[in-house]
């Protein structure tokens, strides 16, 4: 292999001869590899994605439906906005519980929201789907 290969985790101690001799690359095993992936999981607790969807829908008796699809399940609801209005709301809630669950402090999370529409003409006519995606990022304390 023309790169290095780095190892890092608790056992890599124990393998790192045999891999050298199945490897004809730079082994690397850098100070401290044994708590590699302790900081990598601490450090990852500072992220969570969250994807929430609605769809406009028809029922069998032809009355219009809105669905919304999360983390938490499938809910129908009676209009789009409020449909919009409850997924904002939820995003940023799961997000904020996953970071005060992973130890983050409320303050240090930013939440970035990205949305996309699929309509059948841009006239401003409510979407016949709407996928949310929240981003939070939080400074874990170390």
């Amino acid at each position: 292999m023309k790169i290095p290969v780095v190892l890092i985790g608790g056992p890599v101690v124990a393998y790192a001869r045999e891999l050298k001799q199945i490897l004809d690359a730079d082994i690397i095993i850098p100070d401290h590899a044994e708590v590699g992936n302790a900081v990598g999981a601490v450090v990852g607790k500072g992220i969570k994605r969250i994807e929430i969807l609605i769809k406009n829908a028809y029922s069998k008796d032809k009355k219009r439906l809105v669905l919304l699809f999360s983390p938490q399940g499938r809910e129908i609801f009676g209009s789009y906005p409020e449909a919009l209005e409850y997924a904002e709301t939820l995003g940023r809630k799961l997000i904020m519980e996953y970071m005060t669950e992973a130890g983050l402090d409320k303050e240090q999370v930013q939440i970035e929201i990205n949305k996309k529409d699929i309509s059948l003409s841009e006239a401003g006519t409510i979407p016949i789907e709407t996928k949310l995606v929240f981003v939070g990022v939080g400074i874990p304390k170390v």
